[in-house]
């Protein structure tokens, strides 16, 4: 449910919404209700999923563009953090 902290338009909320569905995060039923027909949209994937794909889409992205230069940037970084720790 939205809160109400400002106003937002119902168009900008059915157009994230439709986006969202066509990527496959969020499932949509169709119900009768008052006025007609409308849609129910519900969770597909839980945070930790979803946060994972980003990650994961972005980890890829820098590999596919900066090839060695990535993998060893994130190399050092990493094997710096686990002495650090």
């Amino acid at each position: 449910m939205l809160k109400n902290r400002r106003k937002v338009a119902l168009t900008s909320v059915a157009v994230i919404l439709d986006r969202l569905y066509k990527k496959k995060f969020v499932a949509r039923n169709s119900e009768v209700g008052l006025g007609g027909y409308h849609y129910v949209y519900s969770v597909r994937v839980t945070k930790i999923d979803f946060e994972n794909s980003v990650i994961k889409k972005t980890v890829d992205t820098l590999v596919e563009s900066f090839g060695n230069v990535a993998v060893s940037y994130f190399h050092e970084r990493f094997a710096k953090k686990k002495i650090d720790n």
